[in-house]
């Protein structure tokens, strides 16, 4: 009877390893984390924000607060909402409508379009980073092309 156990719990774990490893990853992982950071925006939880920033956009941000500092005198040293909302000067000016993803998930990174009730959307790039999905913002903040609008059936 030991001989058939062996078998069918080896069976069972493979066939439970392939089933779990074939079901998609959770895409909205990225949208929600995307929604976070934009509530966070708009609340003004600075510190909140600057933690769903990726590690490079919060690099980039420090550094240019530091080439702020030294081209005009102030406060090396500054907490993260200060950088958000000062530095960058950052602000939410509509409540977002919808996101959804623009590109296909690769595993670390994904595009999601972010639309306001006028109709007016903007990219967001989204970087996965240690398990977790972070904004990379610095590669985010231009809206998106008139030529995608163009494009998009639904404008014409």
């Amino acid at each position: 009877m030991r001989v058939v156990e062996k078998p069918v719990v080896a069976l069972a774990l493979l066939v439970f390893t392939l089933v779990f490893s074939a079901c998609p990853q959770r895409q909205s992982d990225a949208k929600e984390t995307a929604s976070q950071f934009l509530n966070d925006i708009r609340a003004r939880r600075g510190d909140a924000a600057f933690a769903r920033l990726s590690e490079g956009s919060q690099t980039e941000l420090r550094r240019r607060h530091l080439a702020l500092v030294k081209a005009g005198g102030g406060e090396p040293d500054v907490a993260p909402a200060y950088l958000i909302f000062k530095t960058l000067d950052v602000e939410l000016l509509s409540t977002p409508e919808s996101i959804v993803e623009a590109s296909r998930p690769d595993g670390a990174e994904v595009l999601l379009r972010v639309s306001v009730k006028s109709g007016e959307s903007a990219d967001l790039r989204m970087v996965r980073e240690n398990d977790a999905w972070k904004v990379d913002l610095f590669r985010s903040l231009a809206p998106t092309s008139a030529r995608d609008d163009a494009m998009d059936p639904e404008t014409e």
